[in-house]
């Protein structure tokens, strides 16, 4: 069972196992100990802090190798998903700009009367949903890449890489705002 999340089989299952790792690690380092002895059913076992700190940051050195070598494959495909997506947009944009800038019409002929000018007014809102839709895609391929980028890879990798580095930069982090807001505090 815990071999099963120290080689998770596929990207979530590491992102999962990686921040798990690491946020307990860094807990570790943010607490303060005031025993090292740990009695579970009369037994008592003596595991420091250092050590338990020492081995979180090993886990997470690992889980962290195991996320980047899961992950790259699918980021990648992501990626050129991505690119593939804002290429075809371009195209279309491009082969638009060309037809008028050589004045081709866009519209069909149309009968005349009544029902050619329906026609013709369906045709136009439909090329004008179309140009919306191209324009609304281009803004999610936007978003979907920074989603991507940024909760799918950033935030694990800066938690596994802080949980291995430098556990304890968080809760220093959180002392020093906290005694900022101390002495700044008028009341304080």
């Amino acid at each position: 069972m815990i071999w099963d999340h120290l080689d998770p089989d596929d990207h979530r299952k590491a992102k999962k196992s990686l921040l798990i790792v690491a946020s307990v690690t860094i807990a570790i380092a943010s607490i303060e100990f005031t025993s090292d002895e740990i009695t579970l059913l009369e037994f008592s076992v003596r595991v420091p802090q250092a050590k338990l700190l020492a081995a979180g940051q090993l886990l997470s050195f690992l889980l962290f190798i195991v996320f980047m070598l899961r992950a790259l494959p699918v980021y990648v495909g992501s990626i050129a998903e991505i690119w593939k997506k804002a290429q075809e947009a371009k195209h279309a944009r491009e082969t638009i700009h060309l037809q008028n800038d050589w004045g081709f019409e866009d519209f069909p002929d149309f009968s005349d009367g009544p029902e050619g000018e329906f026609q013709a007014l369906d045709y136009k809102q439909s090329k004008e949903r179309q140009v919306l839709t191209e324009k609304v895609n281009f803004v999610s391929i936007v978003a979907k890449s920074i989603s991507v980028l940024v909760i799918d890879y950033s935030i694990p990798i800066l938690v596994g890489l802080v949980a291995f580095f430098q556990p304890e930069w968080p809760s220093q982090v959180m002392l020093v705002n906290n005694g900022n807001a101390l002495y700044a505090s008028p009341n304080g």
